[in-house]
């Protein structure tokens, strides 16, 4: 993966499986919506997993489902609920795709994180990935002392011509 990143590759897979009778399918069933979950799916595997197929495990996707994709989601979408089974779909067919044998491993970790992720979506309080709280800007403690301010070790003489006097 040199020459792209891993989101490039998880976006090669996705194309793949649009390919697929699966992948058909699933396009048709999200009608509108599937350019967005497309590009969903792909940036939560390519950038906030940051994982290639190969070295995904069964922690890295219970993790996906309870708290990276419910971090992402409005809790709004008309797609919400169909997101598990479609990610399990093309789980196995990334699986077939790159040659893992990793499917039933992949396929449990959802159905066992499937509860979890309905649960993340429930909370309104959830975290948002991808959002950090605002900072607020350091600020000093007292004014900017001046040049021509009064000194402040009490000689009343400037600043300048004191303390700020360069030496």
């Amino acid at each position: 993966m040199s020459d792209f990143d891993l989101s490039d590759s998880w976006r090669l897979l996705y194309a793949s499986f649009q390919d697929t009778p699966e992948g058909a399918r699933w396009r048709q069933r999200l009608g509108a919506s599937a350019d967005e979950v497309r590009e969903l799916l792909v940036h939560v595997f390519g950038r906030d997993l940051c994982q290639p197929p190969d070295t995904l495990d069964r922690e890295q996707i219970g993790a996906l489902l309870t708290q990276i994709l419910p971090g992402r989601l409005q809790g709004q979408e008309p797609y919400r609920t169909d997101l598990v089974d479609l990610i399990e779909e093309f789980l196995l067919h990334v699986t077939r795709e790159v040659g893992l044998s990793s499917a039933w491993e992949w396929s449990s970790a959802v159905d066992q994180h499937r509860a979890g992720y309905e649960a993340a979506l429930k909370n309104p309080g959830r975290a948002a990935v991808g959002t950090s709280p605002r900072r607020t800007p350091d600020r000093r403690a007292a004014p900017k002392l001046g040049r021509n301010d009064p000194c402040f070790c009490g000689s009343a003489k400037k600043y300048k011509h004191c303390c700020g006097k360069p030496q």
